[in-house]
C-alpha cells in the first residue's frame, strides 16, 4: 500500500484527494490502515482466495467477525486478510475488481 510509510499530514493529504474524487471515478485500494478506507463505498475482505465480508465500514464493524478481527489488531491485517474496496465509476453499482 502507498501510504504505509507516509508521515500522518501526508497520509491525510492522500486520503483527502481519494475522498475528493469520491463518484467520479473507480478507486481500488488494499490497504494497511483502516482509516485508508473508512469512507468506502464497500468493502471486501479476503481470507485466503474467499470474500468472507462485504459492506461499508460500520456495517462490517457490527456485523463481521473478520473485519472486527482486522479492527482490533490496530492496522495490521496480516498475512492472509486483504482489505479490498472497490468503487463504481458513477456510485450506481457495477462494481468490478
Amino acid at each position: 500500500e502507498a501510504t504505509s510509510a507516509l508521515d500522518g499530514y501526508t497520509e491525510f493529504e492522500i486520503t483527502n484527494a481519494i475522498k475528493e474524487l469520491h463518484g467520479k471515478l473507480t478507486i481500488i485500494l488494499v490497504a494497511h490502515r483502516l482509516t485508508t478506507i473508512e469512507h468506502s463505498d464497500i468493502i471486501y475482505v479476503i481470507e485466503g482466495r474467499q470474500i468472507v465480508a462485504q459492506g461499508n465500514f460500520s456495517e462490517l464493524m457490527e456485523h463481521s467477525p473478520a473485519f472486527q478481527k482486522i479492527s482490533s489488531q490496530s492496522g495490521d491485517i496480516g498475512e492472509k486478510t486483504e482489505v479490498k474496496v472497490l468503487r463504481s465509476e458513477n456510485g450506481q453499482g457495477g462494481y468490478k475488481e
